[in-house]
């Protein structure tokens, strides 16, 4: 009613228009609170609405706002039973009402209990109780906002723990913001910026979320731990245990030095299970292993489970995986697993399949490690066991073994005391078990081990003289030792001294530099050599050259010191030096001489159980004949025992007379019947050549001559004045001539090769001798007989003075005898040589000699 149809003006004040306006509701009303301003409309009229009871208002115009009421129910979708409680007036002006729970409390949502004052305005439902949701209880800090299908606000939570059953934590927060969706049955309390939830008696913190369901507690977030931190977005809780399939899991720095990382310890997408009863946590990797960081130790692993010890801040790892592929593929199929982060490390890496982190020590202990590589080499720790301190330093390796390099694996050096500082850098010392032919062991200690700057492995030490140290039982040595990883030899540098029993032979130490295989010792020698006292020594046959003519004499010298260093060499070799076992030889020649004897070069040996000496090569008679030229190759035994020297060789002679003087003497010779032809069985012919020439022109004259029974072209290197093969000679003392030394024909013929280059190939009468003079007389003195049957001698007698040459021919070839005779002498004369018919007393002078 708004006005008195006879009040139009509303000048009448009477009983009848007093109380106008009023408004009369005949019907129940309904009040909805589904505006899209209030929470997005979130209070479906539907739902949600008070219902008002038909009402009168009396005075509309004036009636008091705040103290009018209203008679209704709430209808709250749920949230509580239905609330018979008086609407009015709220102070924003909207309808609403507000009251308290029963001693009982409310129903919530019907799966909880709420308690205390509940409130309905323009702001929505709202109250400022408590929430009791299975095992939890949150009272609120500030009003909750009641929402349809959930409840939100600030609260203070706390959880009781449940040991038995479905279990629960005991958890407390101060302030979390909450909201509880009852149609999932769940309950949610986030951490505030102020206030972290406690767990485990304080143990443990979360920041983020905790969720409460019938079947247990889950929460997402980073809970924090005295030392660690695990970050996930779902873990579950019991009593006193924390699972997480998919966290992140670190360990702080608790003594945290200027410069260091914070963490000391950090993995990713682990599965978790920290337990506060047995006081540890386990982490297992969700991808067969994960990556973890040591921040402090610049180093990165991977493992694939790590249980925390959080009462001894301890850490074991462990490589799971490595024990079923080590045991179906092979160790070495398993690859490192420790890195090196540090920036001047190069990623030194290895191995670890098991490890330990001691959080105090800020150490990371590493078990069963087989081995790291480092440049060229594979060092194995002892005990398998790797120390890994702040900054990437490892602990120095003691009683390690190294190898290098780790493939072809030539060396391996053991108690090795080794600093590793980078991928391609270490230091050390150790001992090298060097193994002899005899597999006979001699540990060497090598003061320095480390890399070059190839990164090779070089190691250095030195041997003392009194150590007894021996390269083969056969060679005695000291001195300095390297060892290369990429060469299987070893390069010493000092002095070797072989061991026999030859009385007759002076052991000197001689000084040399050389890579040996210890399997097969040779020594690099050459045609000079010194002792360590910088002496003259040598290994061969050697006049002794003395101005005491009693003195002259062949006399052997194997790395022995030389009587004189002017003492002519008659026969030596120079190459390398070694030992044969099967012939009980020490032997010296080239390389490939030593493999393949018929090789080009010298060979030189001592029998260690006869004492003798054996040359072959090219021999030097050691003797001056001035502008005639005596080129000597074959063999030479010296027996040391009776001073016996027996050549066979293959001698030209170079001398300066016209060709045209003896040009015929070939075909006269050829045309003697009766010469036997040469045969290659007893001579050193072919030696000779090859020793002149090459093996292959030696090959060809074989050849031709065995398969055509002829030779028509001399090999130039035989080219000569005579070339005479199968030459035997001795040493010979005759005191009644004149103290005559030197060397004498043995054998009654020779073979006749060649004269210039007309082929001959005959055995013929021939003898021969070489007197030896000191060098401070003049020159030496040969002479040798050629005696064809049938008259055709040839005598040839040559001696020196001091400068000049003096050659005497005697033959029963008139032809030859007179043109030499016809010659003016200045045609007899080159340079420092004259030739001339002899004289007879010299040829008796030279059948003395032999003794007839």
């Amino acid at each position: 009613m708004v006005d008195s149809p006879n009040n139009r003006s509303g000048n009448k004040e009477d009983a009848t228009t007093a109380h106008l306006s009023c408004i009369f509701s005949k019907n129940a009303t309904k009040v909805y609170y589904n505006s899209p301003e209030l929470h997005k409309g979130a209070y479906d009229s539907t739902r949600f609405y008070y219902t008002i009871q038909p009402f009168v208002l009396d005075s509309a115009d004036n009636f008091n706002d705040f103290s009018w009421r209203l008679k209704g129910e709430l209808v709250s979708a749920g949230i509580f039973p239905v609330i018979k409680e008086d609407l009015k007036v709220m102070p924003d002006y909207s309808f609403g009402f507000s009251t308290a729970a029963p001693k009982e409390g409310f129903d919530f949502y019907g799966t909880a209990k709420y308690d205390n004052k509940v409130m309905l305005s323009g702001n929505g439902l709202q109250g400022a109780g408590t929430i009791k949701f299975v095992k939890s209880t949150s009272v609120s800090k500030s009003l909750l906002t009641f929402l349809p299908d959930s409840t939100v606000g600030v609260v203070s939570f706390v959880n009781e723990p449940v040991e038995s059953g479905i279990q629960f934590p005991d958890v407390k927060c101060e302030e979390a913001y909450l909201t509880y969706i009852p149609r999932k049955k769940i309950l949610k309390a986030s951490s505030m910026p102020r206030s972290e939830f406690e767990f485990f008696n304080k143990e443990a913190n979360l920041k983020g979320t905790t969720i409460v369901t019938p079947n247990g507690m889950e929460g997402n977030g980073l809970m924090t731990f005295k030392t660690a931190t695990i970050v996930s977005t779902k873990f579950k809780y019991e009593h006193k245990d924390i699972f997480a399939d998919t966290s992140s899991f670190n360990l702080r720095n608790q003594s945290r030095e200027e410069g260091e990382a914070p963490l000391i310890f950090e993995t990713n997408n682990v599965k978790s299970h920290v337990s506060f009863k047995e006081r540890k946590g386990e982490f297992n990797s969700n991808k067969g292993e994960s990556r973890v960081d040591f921040p402090v130790n610049q180093y990165m692993c991977k493992m694939d489970k790590f249980t925390w010890f959080m009462d001894q801040e301890e850490l074991t790892m462990e490589k799971q995986a490595t024990k079923d592929v080590a045991i179906n593929a092979g160790v070495d199929l398993l690859g490192p697993n420790f890195f090196s982060t540090h920036p001047k490390q190069d990623s030194l890496q290895f191995r670890a399949p098991k490890a330990k982190l001691d959080m105090k020590a800020k150490t990371i202990y590493c078990n069963e490690v087989e081995y790291i590589d480092v440049a060229d080499a594979r060092i194995y720790p002892d005990s398998m066991k790797v120390n890994i301190r702040k900054k990437a330093k490892l602990d120095q390796f003691t009683n390690a073994t190294i190898i290098a390099n780790y493939i072809t694996k030539y060396h391996k050096f053991t108690k090795a005391v080794v600093d590793i500082t980078a991928r391609r850098a270490y230091t050390g010392s150790g001992e090298y078990p060097y193994y002899d032919r005899d597999s006979i062991l001699s540990n060497v200690v090598m003061n320095s081990i480390t890399l070059d700057s190839t990164f090779q492995t070089v190691a250095n030490g030195k041997i003392e003289q009194n150590a007894g140290f021996k390269l083969s039982p056969e060679f005695d040595y000291y001195g300095n030792i390297t060892v290369k990883a990429a060469s299987p030899e070893i390069l010493f540098n000092g002095a070797t001294r072989i061991n026999h029993n030859c009385s007759n032979f002076e052991k000197n130490w001689l000084a040399f530099t050389s890579n040996v295989d210890p399997k097969n010792v040779q020594i690099p020698v050459s045609s000079t050599m010194t002792n360590l006292e910088n002496q003259a020594i040598s290994a061969g046959i050697v006049w002794r050259d003395a101005a005491n003519v009693d003195s002259i004499a062949l006399y052997p010298t194997f790395l022995s010191k030389l009587v004189s260093p002017t003492d002519p060499i008659v026969a030596t070799s120079s190459g390398f030096l070694m030992y044969d076992n099967s012939t009980k030889e020490y032997q010296i020649a080239s390389k490939e001489k030593l493999i393949n004897r018929s090789a080009k070069g010298n060979f030189l040996s001592m029998n260690t159980e006869t004492c003798a000496l054996f040359a072959e090569g090219i021999i030097n008679l050691g003797m001056d004949h001035g502008d005639v030229t005596v080129s000597t190759a074959g063999m030479v035994d010296y027996n040391s025992n009776t001073g016996e020297a027996l050549f066979n060789l293959t001698a030209k002679f170079d001398i300066p007379i016209d060709k045209s003087i003896l040009k015929n003497i070939p075909e006269k010779i050829n045309l003697t019947e009766g010469l036997k032809p040469m045969d290659f069985t007893t001579n050193t012919l072919k030696s000779s050549i090859t020793a002149w020439g090459t093996q292959a022109e030696a090959d060809k004259l074989q050849e031709n001559y065995t398969l055509k029974g002829e030779v028509k072209n001399i090999p130039n290197c035989l080219e000569s004045t005579f070339t005479i093969t199968g030459i035997r000679l001795n040493y010979y003392s005759q005191p009644k001539l004149n103290n005559f030394k030197g060397l004498i024909t043995t054998s009654e013929s020779a073979i006749l090769v060649n004269m210039f280059d007309k082929p001959v190939m005959k055995y013929i009468p021939f003898k021969a001798f070489f007197q030896q003079k000191y060098s401070g007389a003049g020159g030496d003195w040969f002479a040798f007989l050629i005696d064809i049957p049938g008259g055709k001698d040839y005598f040839f007698n040559y001696s020196m003075g001091k400068k000049e040459g003096m050659m005497d021919i005697m033959t029963g070839d008139t032809e030859l005898s007179t043109e030499i005779a016809a010659l003016k002498e200045d045609k007899r004369k080159k340079k420092n040589f004259t030739y001339q018919i002899g004289r007879g007393g010299l040829k008796t002078v030279f059948y003395n000699l032999f003794g007839n």
